[in-house]
């Protein structure tokens, strides 16, 4: 809405271009005044957009008038109104840049088009400062950005100059980063913008609102703030507008409170603080709100650690050793859940790799699949989103393990094989595990399922059948024929002998087969 001052000592003249203004229907609004002293009154209290005065007023020049307004509003437009039509006048008020020139009595339609001309003279002003406020904001945050990320003010490029100095950047006295977990301000930024101002109002904070991209904008609070907040009420503010932000959008937002800015040149070091606080919501994924400790943890060379536990996995995965592999992940997992200053983007290196070896396990898994699966673990927002990966495929090893059994039967054939060729050799079970890449736990409860028997016994009646043989077919002596069967120590053979077939090894050459059936019987 406009406001337009009528000044005309003639009270008819004056009623009469009322009249006319106010059947116009624009939406204005109008004073009307007889004297000078009055003009100047209502000028003082608030801006006069369109002034339509009287060549004279009160014996005082009008042109008077209006470079006193001029004063209080220098855009301000202006129609003079004169019963004379002295060249003179009117060369003073096309130089001094009025609208219109209007003869008194005045004519309606002239009236009209004047005012009309005078209310698109300011419209066009008003649009021409739009324009350069927002030029100027956008320039003022263009370097402010550029500060943000670490360009010195000197360095930064303004085509025609710029109206800032480097002191204007210096009023900052703390960050915070928001952060939403979708593209929030594609969809809400012209209304979070409306709403975050308001907050401010509320709480009666002095900030600057930047947007960054697509998911995070940042706050920068007045210098002046840190007069009368300490690090607690930073952090209660910074939680009051995280909560009040989540409850309005319905959305969810994380939010990094800096440590105090020194000036405009520190303000890269707090921006790349907040960054770095907002790395923790990785490994915290139900924190909202981060700030700087009071002591900070020391850097956590972790790398050699980490390379041990990937091999036991490794071999765990080999072995067919499920219940190690949870073991060694967990103890893996342990170490990270605990070392928030490391990066996320290396713990996702590591269990990148590990799914790696997941998947040339499983059968059927191409690389495909592997590639969208490292490419969802890539994307993980948090540290537990990371986890579910990983157990997923574990389960699924698991499963793979159990349902193959084709696979365990040519193990437990490979491992029966060898202990025919290699009866007389040290045998032990992990050895035999170790060979066909399964965990001595699971070949065995494999072996008993596929044959009906413990391996440990396999191994021990075939080498008691070989000495039977031997003792029947043959007249080695007894000593040589435990180490042939693989028994170094002939008193534990001859134990063992007598524990198989219920007879000594010199008993039965002796009486042959009759007596183990004398024995049964």
């Amino acid at each position: 809405m406009y406001r337009i001052l009528l000044v005309d000592p003639d009270k008819d003249s004056r009623d009469l271009s009322v009249n006319i203004i106010k059947n116009m229907g624009f939406d204005i609004a109008l004073q009307s005044v007889a004297s000078y002293d009055a003009a100047i009154e209502f000028a003082a209290n608030g801006c006069v957009d369109i002034l339509i005065t009287e060549i004279k007023v009160e014996g005082i020049d009008g042109f008077s008038l209006v470079n006193e307004l001029k004063s209080i509003n220098e855009n301000i437009r202006f129609i003079v109104l004169s019963t004379s039509n002295e060249f003179n006048d009117v060369k003073r008020a096309i130089k001094a840049g009025a609208t219109d020139y209007l003869h008194k009595p005045v004519d309606k339609k002239e009236l009209i088009e004047a005012v009309s001309a005078a209310l698109e003279q300011c419209e066009e002003a008003k649009y021409i400062s739009e324009q350069k406020e927002i030029k100027t904001e956008f320039v003022y945050e263009y370097v402010l950005l550029s500060m943000l990320y670490g360009k010195k003010f000197g360095d930064i490029h303004i085509e025609n100059g710029s109206q800032f100095s480097e002191s204007d950047f210096d009023v900052y006295g703390r960050i915070l980063l928001l952060e939403f977990e979708n593209e929030f301000f594609d969809k809400s930024q012209e209304d979070f913008v409306e709403k975050i101002n308001a907050l401010f109002n509320d709480e009666k904070i002095i900030a600057h609102y930047l947007n960054l991209n697509a998911n995070q904008s940042v706050i920068l609070f007045d210098r002046t703030m840190e007069n009368s907040m300490d690090e607690e009420g930073w952090l209660k503010l910074a939680t009051k507008i995280q909560r009040k932000i989540e409850t309005k959008h319905a959305s969810k937002c994380c939010v990094a409170v800096s440590s105090q800015v020194g000036d405009g040149v520190t303000l890269s070091d707090a921006m790349e603080e907040v960054e770095e606080l907002m790395e923790g919501k990785f490994y915290e994924s139900k924190t909202k709100v981060f700030a700087k400790q009071a002591k900070e943890e020391s850097p956590v060379f972790v790398q050699a650690d980490d390379d041990t536990i990937v091999k036991r996995i490794r071999q765990d995965i080999k072995l067919k050793d499920v219940d190690d592999l949870k073991k060694n992940f967990q103890l893996l997992w342990e170490r990270y859940g605990s070392k928030t200053n490391l990066s996320q983007i290396y713990i996702k290196f590591v269990f990148s790799n590990i799914l790696k070896e997941f998947y040339e396990a499983l059968p059927s898994v191409g690389e495909l699949e592997l590639n969208d699966e490292i490419d969802t673990l890539y994307r993980s927002q948090d540290l537990s989103a990371v986890r579910e990966i990983m157990e997923k495929n574990i389960s699924r090893l698991e499963e793979t393990f159990k349902i193959n059994p084709q696979s365990v039967h040519r193990e437990v054939e490979c491992v029966k094989q060898y202990i025919y060729n290699h009866y007389g050799e040290e045998i032990g079970v992990e050895q035999l595990a170790g060979m066909v890449y399964m965990a001595p736990s699971y070949l065995s409860c494999v072996f008993k399922k596929e044959t009906g028997q413990n391996l440990s016994k396999f191994i021990k009646a075939y080498r008691m059948e070989k000495a039977k043989e031997m003792l029947e077919n043959s007249h080695k002596k007894i000593v040589n024929i435990s180490n042939e069967v693989g028994y170094p120590n002939v008193s534990y053979f001859c134990q063992s002998f007598r524990e198989y077939y219920g007879v000594s090894p010199q008993k039965y050459r002796n009486v042959g087969e009759n007596s183990i059936v004398a024995i049964e019987e």
